[in-house]
């Protein structure tokens, strides 16, 4: 590749403090298999260890596809969107694919499945797959699981089941000319995603898995809940707040046109939260006492033994195979 070619595609990395997991993500974009070009745009945020100089190495490899940008300071916690604000205005492709630094995919042909569908199906705006959970040692612990099928999402699906619905290793969409006023509350993988769907009819899924979602990686959110439970209880809190207004713009900016998903996914973040901060009594109370009632059968009795016996659906969760 050279500088003067047409890319269709920028691959968006963020990247901080991902040293032990940046090799697996930079491999698997460079494995692609396309019939076009791809550019590879990195972020560095001012990582203590040694990220950069990982990166760093791959630039003097493939310097006419990894665009790397260094910061001296760290831009996330000054509030600035990482995607939003540095790696989009950079990107010069036609469509994006988002993957962290700590994520990686899977199937070589991934880039080029989403791109074929994308420029044959030009009212759909965003297209993901299925993904592979492991852990910080790469050890399968389950999946990230979309859809059972290749089909058709609507864009209220993504609205109610949330961030956890889809993997951020799988986001492959058309490159946005303009960002919504709602990012500015907040820059969440959930934003992109209710963006996305948005902008088109629909969002079409591939079952298969073609990328890994790790959790539990240093300094990730999935790793504060066993360091400091504290301080992840308020943080979950804070972001169910924080996505209710989210929600209320979005529905604004988008003509009242998803009032309803949005107030079932209030209530599905609502059921979410106090799941995730173990505060099961809110189980048995209103409003999501009545919100578990229009669940299906298998989740009305998931979260029954939850809110009146925890302690075995913990040792179910142990016991259950992947």
């Amino acid at each position: 590749m050279s500088n003067n070619k047409n890319y269709q595609v920028s691959i968006l990395c963020p990247a901080y403090n991902h040293s032990r997991y940046i090799r697996d993500a930079l491999d698997s974009f460079l494995s692609q298999k396309t019939n076009f070009d791809f550019e590879i745009v990195i972020n560095d945020d001012c990582s203590t260890d040694s990220t950069k100089s990982i990166i760093e190495e791959f630039v003097n490899k493939y310097p006419d596809i990894i665009v790397p940008i260094y910061q001296k300071e760290n831009q996330y916690s000054k509030g600035v969107g990482i995607i939003k604000d540095i790696l989009i205005p950079k990107a010069r492709g036609k469509y994006i694919a988002i993957c962290e630094g700590d994520d990686y995919w899977t199937d070589d042909n991934k880039l080029q499945l989403q791109y074929n569908y994308l420029e044959s199906h030009k009212e759909c705006s965003l297209c993901v797959h299925n993904a592979t959970l492991v852990n910080a040692h790469k050890q399968v612990i389950g999946q990230v699981k979309t859809s059972k099928y290749n089909e058709k999402i609507n864009t209220s699906d993504v609205i109610i089941n949330g961030g956890d619905y889809i993997a951020t290793s799988s986001l492959f969409a058309r490159k946005p000319n303009f960002i919504p006023p709602y990012f500015n509350i907040i820059s969440l993988d959930y934003t992109w995603q209710i963006f996305f769907s948005s902008m088109g009819d629909y969002t079409y899924c591939f079952q298969k898995p073609m990328s890994v979602y790790r959790t539990g990686s240093i300094g990730s959110w999935s790793s504060l809940k066993v360091r400091n439970f504290e301080e992840y209880k308020k943080r979950e809190i804070d972001l169910f707040y924080t996505k209710q207004r989210l929600r209320k713009e979005f529905n604004i900016y988008n003509k009242n046109r998803f009032t309803e998903a949005i107030e079932k996914a209030d209530d599905h973040d609502r059921l979410q939260c106090a799941v995730c901060i173990e505060d099961y009594r809110k189980l048995r109370e209103e409003p999501i006492k009545s919100y578990i009632k229009t669940l299906t059968p298998k989740l009305r009795l998931k979260y029954f033994i939850l809110a009146n016996m925890p302690y075995i659906y913990k040792i179910y969760k142990k016991l259950k195979p992947i």
